[in-house]
């Protein structure tokens, strides 16, 4: 749920079925098996619907609009400019910046992903050639309903 810092502990509860506490040891990198875990998309693996994931990011940024209307109507109540005066041009600045040094870490990342991909023995990378599609996961399942 990396992509979507904007849902809280309990929306992401609800959605992949477990509790605030081990949200919060995830995180903290203190769960007993951290080690191992890697992210990955929720609906990928099956532990909730993409519609599901959808209406609680759509609930998420309602109430962070909701949350920044009521911090501007306490700015303007006292006669102090919000912080979201900030002009646009400043805010695409702010962006053009942070998307070359994004761009600029991908491309270091990629030419040592590449580096690594060429050194890799030849068995390694027979296991990783095996992608699986949500088609092939699923195919016995669907066999099985069609015997019913």
């Amino acid at each position: 749920m990396r992509n979507h810092p904007e849902l809280l502990d309990s929306q992401i509860g609800k959605l992949v079925g477990t509790t605030k506490s081990t949200i919060q040891s995830i995180r903290d990198r203190t769960h007993w098996n951290s080690a191992n875990l890697t992210p990955v998309d929720p609906v990928s693996v099956g532990l909730c619907t993409q519609v599901d994931l959808d209406k609680a990011v759509q609930k998420a940024f309602k109430r962070i609009e909701k949350r920044k209307a009521e911090e501007a109507k306490k700015y303007e109540s006292e006669g102090i400019t919000a912080p979201e005066s900030v002009t646009n041009e400043q805010i695409q600045e702010i962006n053009i910046e942070e998307k070359i040094e994004v761009t600029t870490n991908d491309a270091e990342i990629t030419s040592e992903e590449n580096f690594e991909e060429n050194t890799v023995p030849e068995e390694k990378k027979d296991q990783d050639e095996k992608e699986y599609t949500s088609d092939s996961v699923f195919a016995k399942l669907n066999e099985l309903k069609k015997e019913d």
